[in-house]
């Protein structure tokens, strides 16, 4: 059955009335993201494995630069070039804390304007 509503015109004459148009609204449910179990000792939560395993390549290598390990990254595996102002590329970031979180690795320098940080490997007497 349709509304029937009245409108007066402010010009003098009578209008048709106008039926009220009802609206369908549809409700769109949001798709369940599957749950992923983050583990906070894995590498993998910091860089992609990928990259996480040319880190150690190059630390294999002798390079212990952060700043150097993610230029690398960047110009021969093809990370992304994203760079903060500074011009320090962005994934500097992420070569940090996975170096960091690492318990065979340490920190020997960490410069005072945090342009860079130097790392070396644990050494173990087994």
């Amino acid at each position: 059955m349709a509304d029937i509503t009245e409108q007066l015109s402010l010009f003098g004459g009578e209008e048709e009335p106008r039926t009220k148009k009802e609206e369908k609204v549809k409700v769109v449910e949001k798709p369940q993201l599957p749950k992923v179990e983050v583990v906070a000792d894995s590498k993998q939560t910091f860089l992609q494995p990928h990259y996480s395993s040319r880190v150690d390549h190059l630390l294999d290598e002798g390079i212990t630069s952060a700043r150097e390990m993610a230029e690398k990254l960047i110009k021969q595996f093809g990370a992304t070039e994203d760079r903060y102002l500074s011009g320090k590329p962005r994934l500097y970031a992420s070569v940090c804390r996975y170096l960091d979180h690492r318990s065979d690795i340490k920190i020997v320098e960490s410069k005072e304007d945090k342009s860079d940080r130097v790392y070396e490997r644990i050494v173990t007497n087994r």
